[in-house]
């Protein structure tokens, strides 16, 4: 048994370059039919040894169950409630470490996290097991102080899981996010999650909502598109078979583990971030033949990280716990550390409240938001130039020899010529370096102002990105978030000069080019909006959403032969997008083939959500296509239904409706 005041740990000849600062390989075994646990602990290069055994004299998974049952039903909203739970979660993170971790194992713990001279920042818990919450258990006290003095062990460290065996990735790129969100009442806060998360699109980031139901999401699984996916919604585990716990769509379908066994190899060619702000998917237990539940099948099929949640979270933390991961992350911050802060600052703004407690990272701790490897990043890009070598030069004739007078004025130009080199050098030096404090600068006001923007205060992002402009008037961002602020108070001609300013900063932004021609197109300056539409798919021809703003130019400008043809490109690379159906179906209608119009409008109802605007605009135009083949009778059931659709508060019944309503006498109380 290693002894935890004993230096003479052995070295680790074999530790990567990238490993944690702390690693503990739980590993599972048997003693007379019981589970046992024992531990092995690497840290700073060394091997530590073993600990434990530890058995287990109860069936773990229904202990757990049990455990997050009682944090299920801590009550939040009473006098005084916030205070218990505090007090509950404390108990019972003390009493599981002092369960599971051995005496030892745990001072070890608390040495390597001295406050005093902490030696240890990242812990990686490598272990194959389901049940255990890691970050759930908290390290004893020092002293004779109550237990409340010490931290959990996820508030201690930046702490990771993964599974033996599994290959590791240290680059997540996230350029091309998938967002599969369940609209619910119950869940008001994931409006602004999405809200926010779309935000986050830039030029090297693309953001796309994939609709809420089984068919859609798992057609875009197997594309191999996305390196990161974010879910929100409800997470269910009622099966006792936990690769069929499930996550619930909006066409009331399930998502389950079960549908990765024949989709894994493609949706894990990407190594995708996979977050599933949901509650009990970072659970696991024991199937068939071996562990189940999402964790250990996202790892099977080559996720790069995973997070999900081990019991049921309360919305407005989970919300801002993951709005909260992804402005640390995305600003290189690692992983783990970014779980980490991102915990702290929900159990500061939410006291009390378990759901910092619940998130579960499955990851290499030090993964970061970038193509390349932290090693890969030490390297330089290009190889280091050689100088070649002179080609011969001919000999010169001998020159007259200068006179005494112009060696010496030759040395004071020599001289002075000097010291203005080196001036100009320091001087070039200095407003280098003042740039880049101004970049810097000029990053941090833009962050502040979209941290403004998600809380609704205007006037304060507006004076944010303002200022952020002032310190660097190249900053195509901030340009394009101002603008969409002058867009929404009405100031048009100030919204068109900062769209096109920021169009013209990166001409080879496909985002920014997409941002102009929208904004355009809504302003219905149709002409003016070809150019960036264009540009837009010229830079990335996968761009959905370009070709749709194209189409929908092409018909404000009366071409539905253009738009039929832009139309068609776009579906050919996604025909689930719901406008890109109806709006081919209004050229389809423009050219009077309403036949073909009602294929593509069935198309788009089919993959419009329940609750989306859209689906009015596509049920009148199903209208109009039966009026214009003579069909009465189903004009007015189309025109009937629009009544009983759910969208904005807006009423359906426009001037063409109730025109088109009269005109074949449909009897309709509008």
């Amino acid at each position: 048994m290693a002894d935890p005041h004993e230096p003479s740990a052995e070295a680790d000849p074999g530790r990567a370059p990238n490993a944690p600062d702390v690693e503990i390989v739980v590993r599972e075994g048997d003693r007379a039919s019981r589970p046992v646990l024992s531990y092995e602990l690497k840290a700073g290069g060394r091997n530590y040894g073993r600990f434990g055994p530890v058995e287990l004299r109860k069936d773990p998974r229904r202990y757990f169950e049990e455990r997050f049952k009682d944090i299920d039903s801590l009550p939040l909203r009473a006098p005084g409630a916030r205070e218990t739970a505090q007090r509950k979660l404390a108990g019972m993170g003390s009493t599981l470490a002092i369960q599971l971790l051995p005496e030892d194992l745990d001072q070890w713990l608390r040495d390597l996290k001295n406050d005093e001279a902490p030696q240890a920042s990242t812990l990686l818990i490598r272990s194959d097991e389901a049940w255990i919450p890691w970050e759930l258990l908290k390290l004893r006290p020092r002293g004779e102080g109550p237990s409340e003095s010490s931290p959990f062990l996820c508030e201690a460290f930046a702490l990771s899981r993964w599974h033996g065996g599994v290959p590791e990735h240290l680059g997540l790129p996230l350029h091309r996010l998938a967002l599969v969100a369940t609209r619910d009442p119950k869940l008001p806060a994931s409006g602004e999650e999405c809200r926010t998360l779309k935000m986050l699109a830039g030029a090297q980031r693309t953001i796309s909502e994939i609709p809420a139901r089984y068919l859609d999401v798992t057609d875009h699984m197997t594309a191999a598109r996305y390196d990161g996916w974010h879910f929100t919604g409800h997470g269910l585990a009622r099966s006792d078979d936990p690769n069929r716990w499930s996550i619930l769509l909006q066409d009331h379908t399930e998502l389950t583990p079960e549908d990765l066994a024949d989709k894994g190899a493609a949706f894990g060619q990407t190594h995708p971030l996979v977050f599933f702000n949901a509650c009990h998917t970072a659970k696991g237990a024991l199937s068939l033949t071996g562990v189940g539940g999402w964790a250990a099948q996202l790892l099977r099929v080559g996720v790069g990280a995973f997070i999900g949640a081990s019991w049921a979270t309360t919305d407005e933390p989970a919300t801002a716990f993951a709005l909260a991961f992804y402005r640390e992350f995305l600003r290189d911050v690692p992983i783990a550390e970014a779980v980490r802060r991102a915990r702290l600052e929900i159990r500061e703004e939410f006291p009390g409240d378990p759901t910092w407690l619940a998130y579960a990272l499955y990851a290499h701790p030090l993964a970061l938001c970038a193509e390349l490897t932290p090693e890969e990043k030490k390297t330089p890009l290009t190889p280091p130039r050689h100088e070649e070598e002179p080609l011969p030069r001919p000999i010169p004739a001998p020159a007259p020899q200068p006179t005494f007078c112009k060696m010496r004025r030759a040395r004071i130009l020599r001289y002075f010529g000097g010291i203005v080199v080196v001036l100009i050098v320091l001087i070039a030096g200095l407003w280098g370096w003042q740039r880049g404090q101004d970049r810097r600068q000029a990053r941090v006001l833009y962050d502040q102002g979209v941290e403004r923007v998600q809380d609704e205060r205007w006037g304060e992002a507006r004076e944010k990105f303002e200022a952020a402009l002032a310190l660097n008037p190249q900053f195509a961002e901030a340009m394009t978030n101002l603008a969409a602020l002058h867009e929404r108070e009405g100031y048009f001609r100030d919204a068109r000069e900062r769209y096109h300013a920021a169009a013209a900063v990166e001409p080879e932004n496909a985002l920014l080019q997409y941002n102009l021609g929208n904004f355009l197109v809504v302003r219905e300056e149709y002409e003016e909006a070809l150019g960036p539409l264009r540009r837009a798919i010229e830079i990335r021809p996968e761009y959905v959403e370009a070709y749709n703003e194209l189409g929908n130019a092409y018909l404000g400008l009366a071409r539905p032969a253009d738009a039929r043809e832009v139309l068609e490109a776009g579906l050919a690379i996604d025909p689930t997008v719901a406008a890109l159906n109806k709006n081919l179906a209004r050229a389809c209608l423009a050219e009077e083939e309403a036949t073909e119009a009602i294929d593509y409008l069935n198309l788009a109802l089919r993959h419009y959500d329940p609750g989306d605007p859209g689906r009015r605009e596509a049920t009148f135009l199903l209208a109009k296509a039966h009026a214009q083949l003579g069909q009465r009778d189903k004009t007015c059931r189309q025109l009937d239904s629009l009544g009983g659709l759910p969208g904005s508060d807006v009423s359906p019944w426009t001037p063409e409706a109730r025109e088109l309503a009269a005109e074949h006498g449909c009897s309709i109380e509008f």
